[in-house]
């Protein structure tokens, strides 16, 4: 399929295609996996009355299929529109239920409405070198304790707009509507500057108070970059968590007390010819005692097209004793059956080290 020119609103940060004519493009990407899940936890994997520690099968790496164009509207104008569905082997995925909008965009920026990332998941989605696999940042970096919905969502009901490119600079701005929720609307801000080699990018995000148990707004501010030297790329980010599920102080929750969390990680991959090896480290640093948690993950990939890689990948975590952090959680988050289409419940305890390896292929279309 010939692919029609795309523009990108935010470069590698926030995308919102953007097509010359009034053209649809069919995309999407298909990545399946063979994955082996051990859970270091005794009874760790359950399915009806069977339990074991470890688990293998396929998962999906969240692919997706879309479709997305635009409109000129003469005078430098745009109408733009994409409707992005996950790929699922239950069939139960929605229509749309991925970064589905409609906008506009001209000389003063682009404005969207309807469902997007925000604009801080984007950031961390820039600098993760295995995203929707094994080792994934966001096992660690979405800081889901205390009831908290995470900062690496897709806001359902949303309006965003991204500056125009002033010098390799570019602000996006989201506000996610509170549904009638009482101080439950949630706003994300992303300062990006990418000239060259290198991209930088600073974001906050705000979550009201009525979205969670507790009586405070959840906050977040995160720090990434990337940088290519030759045959390298090394990657980076750090972030500081606060008020997780409404909660300001350890111990306000009746669950794991974890209101605070500083996150941080670095990587790095190096590029022969078709082939890249790349890997990651991540530590999360909860509050309360022993809850830290630090992820390696280690990867083979091997381009044969344009359009088709193959990988193999190893991701490992280390919890501390009151931890107990996955490393297949985040894009990678699969659901596994037997035969008869029944799900497994995966879970790791508390100070149990789990372990993943994964190989598949990567095909976009």
């Amino acid at each position: 399929m010939k692919k029609t020119l795309i523009a990108a609103a935010v470069g590698a940060v926030i995308a919102v295609p953007v097509v010359a004519q009034a053209d649809v493009t069919l995309y999407g990407k298909f990545e399946p996996s063979l994955d082996y899940l051990n859970t270091n936890t005794t009874g760790g994997v359950t399915n009806g009355s069977s339990t074991s520690k470890s688990i293998s099968g396929f998962s999906l790496n969240s692919s997706r299929w879309g479709v997305k164009g635009s409109e000129d509207l003469g005078d430098g104008l745009r109408a733009l529109f994409q409707v992005e569905s996950t790929i699922s082997t239950d069939g139960k995925a929605a229509l749309g239920n991925r970064n589905t909008f409609a906008g506009i965009a001209g000389g003063f920026g682009t404005v969207i409405a309807g469902r997007h990332d925000t604009p801080m998941k984007s950031l961390g989605r820039a600098v993760d070198l295995f995203g929707d696999q094994i080792g994934d940042s966001r096992n660690l970096i979405s800081g889901k304790y205390d009831s908290s919905k995470g900062f690496d969502q897709r806001v359902p009901d949303m309006i965003a707009y991204v500056t125009p490119q002033m010098g390799g600079f570019k602000v996006v701005g989201q506000y996610g509507f509170d549904g009638g929720v009482k101080s439950g609307s949630l706003y994300s801000l992303l300062g990006e500057y990418k000239m060259g080699p290198m991209m930088v990018g600073l974001a906050y995000e705000n979550h009201g108070k009525g979205l969670y148990n507790g009586s405070k707004a959840e906050t977040g501010v995160r720090l990434a970059g990337s940088y290519k030297i030759g045959a390298f790329k090394l990657v980076g980010l750090v972030e500081q968590l606060t008020n997780l599920g409404g909660y300001q102080y350890i111990g306000n929750s009746s669950a794991n007390p974890k209101a605070k969390a500083t996150v941080y990680g670095f990587g790095g991959m190096y590029t022969m010819g078709s082939n890249a090896i790349k890997a990651q480290v991540y530590q999360a640093n909860p509050d309360g005692s022993n809850n830290n948690s630090t992820m390696f993950a280690i990867g083979f990939d091997h381009t044969f097209s344009k359009r088709v890689m193959a990988f193999v990948d190893y991701a490992h975590m280390t919890n501390q004793s009151g931890a107990m952090m996955n490393v297949w959680g985040g894009g990678h988050s699969a659901t596994y059956v037997n035969a008869n289409n029944s799900p497994a419940t995966v879970t790791v305890g508390a100070g149990k080290n789990p372990y993943a390896i994964s190989t598949g292929m990567m095909i976009k279309f």
